[in-house]
């Protein structure tokens, strides 16, 4: 176990960020290690831990301006590299979100298992352990279980419990609330143990469909790790936090919890160029995608139960892919690639229209392709509203030829088209909260189309609606208007997104990808000619592309 006191350990991150300084001024490099450490022993053990997270299904090398980088195959040329070098002393973790991205990521298996077929590819890199992703959910419960039944690496979930769980201070087992999962793992390497525990983020139910999450309650993280965390340091040597809760809440959770060695995090997307040390913990976040790799050096010293870590390195790799990793490639991943590959490239070729100019995407104002597919769930629902939250659009689309593979990687989430009958009052209020979570960004906003609202904001900050027009009338305070939205915003996350519940909500039939689909196909998919939502005197905000 670290038997390092706080304040020490504090001490020499405080040491080796100002060894960071020192080394960045004689060389100038991005990527550059990070060191942190003591005087060196003649019984220190050499561990690596390298780590990636976010990979979304993409499966796939891209090309880059200095060559091909990135994918499955390049990620497990840099395994290969290190355990050649150090045999059983490397740990291989993901911190989550394997799903919902490309259409690799779309495709199923025999079974019908989403995701399956790229997760068969990508286990060949040879994991240890991997922490559930928000995004693993999207495919429903029973799709998540299935996946989880076919992983070969440990599958880590801390603080998600079962809804009648005590809410205590008792240790939680170690068994997690989903089959397959386990809250922590110890593992053996090159003589030191090394606990690892994973967390989800806090905010998963405001951020997944509410029916995956039936039966489950989510802790937050920091009073998991604290429940969890004194148990960890009298069973290991090193203990790591491997974590999908975001860069915010990983700089929350190394202020709070004492005993972690490192976070190696996942869910916001981030790639540090350097390791970010928090009270400290290293914060180690190797971003998204596959691109990069993270590469983090502990030396252990001690014996017996007396072992700590005295020195850490931490570096982001890139991952290129060069005709040498081809070569070393073993040829059975090689061909589960190309397998995948031409699985992708037949939804490629599937053209369904094509589309005039490019069609972008924006987080915290109308965007071209949120007021598209708003008239095309308008259309389908013969509705005189229709609403789509922003990050349930997840590419742009255009100009030209729009393929069944574009479409899969812009809706990937499978929602359905729903419609529901709300007064006019109801719409204004609906509206109201709209422009309350678009003025202080407090998550992503509505994307909206059938009407425009006017609007100023005060000194204060206080928003007032000048004007609501639906169509080209006035709204209509006491009339019935027919909404479209996803089931996602109006059954799932109806507080998050509309401020209230609304009821009966009636299916249509349709996914969200399958009315975008037909619009392109009749040549009807555009946005509105004029703006949604006008704010009065003041300049309107820059767009802010989607995120996660």
């Amino acid at each position: 176990m670290s038997l390092l006191p706080r304040t020490f350990r504090s001490l020499l991150g405080a040491l080796g960020a100002l060894g960071v300084l020192l080394w960045l001024g004689c060389h100038g490099a991005d990527t550059a290690p990070v060191v942190h450490s003591t005087q060196p022993r003649h019984d220190a053990v050499r561990l690596v831990v390298l780590h990636t997270g976010d990979w979304h299904g993409y499966a796939f090398a891209s090309q880059g301006k200095r060559g091909r980088f990135g994918g499955v195959v390049a990620a497990a040329a840099a395994v290969r590299r290190e355990r050649r070098a150090l045999g059983d002393r490397v740990l291989v973790l993901d911190a989550g979100d394997l799903l919902s991205g490309p259409p690799a990521v779309g495709l199923r298996d025999e079974r019908g298992i989403e995701g399956a077929p790229f997760v068969r590819l990508w286990q060949m890199v040879g994991w240890d352990a991997v922490e559930l992703g928000n995004h693993e959910f999207d495919a429903g419960r029973d799709n998540l279980e299935a996946l989880i039944g076919i992983l070969e690496p440990t599958v880590l979930c801390a603080n998600l419990v079962t809804a009648t769980a005590e809410p205590g201070a008792a240790p939680l087992p170690r068994t997690g609330a989903i089959p397959g999962t386990v809250r922590w793992t110890v593992l053996r390497r090159g003589g030191v143990r090394v606990a690892i525990l994973g967390l989800i983020t806090s905010e998963l139910p405001s951020i997944v469909a509410r029916k995956p999450l039936e039966g489950l309650a989510t802790l937050p993280a920091i009073a998991a790790a604290r429940r969890l965390m004194p148990a960890l340091e009298r069973i290991s040597d090193v203990q790591l936090v491997l974590s999908h809760c975001g860069i915010e809440e990983d700089r929350e959770i190394a202020r709070a919890v004492p005993g972690i060695e490192a976070i190696l995090g996942g869910h916001s997307h981030t790639t540090l160029r350097r390791a970010e040390v928090v009270n400290g913990v290293p914060i180690l976040h190797a971003g998204p995608h596959g691109r990069h790799m993270g590469r983090l050096e502990l030396v252990v010293a001690g014996t017996g139960d007396d072992r700590h870590v005295v020195r850490w390195d931490w570096q982001l790799l890139d991952l290129p892919r060069t005709p040498e990793i081809e070569a070393d490639t073993p040829p059975a991943l090689l061909e589960a690639e190309r397998a995948l590959r031409r699985r992708v490239e037949a939804l490629e070729r599937e053209v369904v229209g094509r589309l005039p100019q490019r069609l972008t995407r924006a987080y915290y104002t109308d965007s071209p392709l949120g007021g598209a597919v708003c008239e095309a769930l308008r259309a389908a629902t013969h509705a005189d509203v229709a609403l789509v939250n922003s990050g349930g659009l997840r590419s742009d689309l255009g100009p030209g030829p729009v393929t069944v593979a574009d479409l899969v990687t812009a809706f990937p989430f499978g929602n359905a088209v729903v419609r529901a009958a709300v007064r006019g009052d109801e719409l204004r209020r609906i509206i109201a909260h709209n422009l309350r979570v678009l003025e202080h960004r407090e998550h992503g906003m509505l994307q909206a189309s059938g009407y425009q609202v006017r609007y100023r904001v005060g000194p204060a900050g206080a928003i007032e609606i000048l004007s609501i027009r639906i169509g080209d009338r006035p709204l209509d305070p006491a009339a019935r208007y027919v909404v479209a939205s996803s089931d996602y915003v109006f059954t799932s996350q109806p507080h998050k997104y509309l401020g209230t519940t609304l009821a009966p909500v009636v299916g249509s039939g349709l996914t969200v990808r399958e009315a975008v689909q037909a619009a392109i196909e009749r040549g009807r998919f555009a946005p509105p000619a004029a703006a949604r939502h006008v704010r009065v005197g003041a300049p309107a905000r820059a767009p802010a592309a989607a995120t996660r």
